[in-house]
């Protein structure tokens, strides 16, 4: 009995660590790019899930540990690597959005404190339909 508790808590505890939910958003594996102490920005990235029947849009994202959080794209052109921020992120009806590196992706600005790998890092994304989901990003190498 005591072992199957056990079982039924990690399995509760791994759940609430992979995956935010929030109405019909789901987000998973967020987790931010650890960077040299003297850089002035950082990335994060994550993927989201809208399981409604309506598009909706990530408008905008918040976090104590940063000054201000912005959505870009990158691109290469020439070689180079070409960054523009977005006003938002749509995500279609029963479909997905992954933010990685070499796409989109969170422009964390105006560190608070210094990250490192393992730390983690609260950030609030608000969305078109007027949901505000907490999630936890991991500081990664």
């Amino acid at each position: 009995m005591k072992n199957t508790i056990c079982i039924i808590m990690f399995g509760l505890f791994t759940l609430a660590c992979v995956n935010s939910q929030a109405g019909d958003i789901t987000v998973d594996d967020p987790w931010i790019q650890e960077a040299p102490p003297t850089a002035k920005a950082m990335a994060g990235y994550l993927g989201i899930t809208n399981h409604s029947k309506a598009a909706i849009m990530l408008e905008s994202a918040s976090s104590a540990d940063f000054g201000s959080i912005e959505i870009h794209s990158s691109e290469i052109h020439d070689g180079m690597v070409h960054m523009h921020k977005e006003p938002h992120l749509a995500i279609s009806p029963a479909a997905s959005l992954k933010l990685e590196p070499g796409g989109y992706h969170l422009m964390l600005m105006k560190r608070k404190r210094n990250l490192q790998a393992g730390d983690r890092v609260g950030i609030k994304l608000h969305f078109s339909n007027g949901e505000a989901l907490h999630i936890e990003a991991e500081v990664r190498k």
